[in-house]
């Protein structure tokens, strides 16, 4: 790989995300790729009483909210998409109809009962078949790092299935001039095991 061509942005238009766009509108730039942004609207159930009008308001919100960001970004009516189901299947199978080779979304690193609930990014994540930025943000969607990367942790097994990782690493490294630094973590099961095969 030597640069992302196309960029796909995950984001809720419910939320903050004035700062994830800014970012992938950077990326963009820096590698000069095209870039095309993506809502899924969740479905409501509906058996339940009003639930079509509900979400018929809730998709014409949503609509707005995506046409407002069109006219700020200067993206175009075509790479905007407004999307329904779950952004877990919905959004990797869409960077996968348009040939994206980068996905970006937003994470803010749930704990505890979300955890176990499950996050958008963590199921974009396990199903994409592209790579995958998250971006860490806090609770207002504001990138917890400013600023360009200065300094990149590759963590490695060191096996042989890790070097188009380490590349994308290097590739990265160089654009943002950043520092690259690598780990791996033996297990504690390894010094176990010395005991018995030295």
């Amino acid at each position: 790989m030597s640069s992302y061509r196309f960029i796909l942005i995950a984001i809720d238009v419910f939320e903050a995300h004035t700062n994830l766009v800014d970012e992938a509108l950077s990326l963009a730039k820096r590698f000069k790729a095209k870039l095309h942004l993506a809502y899924v609207l969740p479905t409501v159930v509906t058996n339940i009483p009003y639930a079509h009008d509900f979400q018929s308001d809730v998709e014409k919100e949503a609509e707005d909210k995506l046409n407002t960001l069109i006219s700020k970004t200067g993206l175009k009516k075509e790479e905007v998409h407004l999307l329904h189901g779950n952004p877990k299947y919905e959004i990797p199978t869409l960077a996968k109809s348009l040939g994206a080779d980068l996905i970006v979304v937003g994470s803010h690193g749930k704990h505890g009962f979300e955890l176990l609930l499950g996050s958008t990014a963590n199921g974009i994540l396990h199903v994409a078949d592209c790579d995958v930025l998250t971006l860490r943000v806090d609770n207002e969607n504001r990138r917890m790092v400013k600023g360009d990367y200065r300094h990149i942790l590759l963590a490695t097994d060191l096996e042989e299935d890790g070097k188009v990782v380490h590349h994308t690493a290097k590739v990265l490294a160089k654009e943002y001039g950043a520092t690259l630094h690598a780990v791996t973590v033996i297990p504690n099961t390894t010094a176990t095991a010395i005991a018995y095969y030295p």
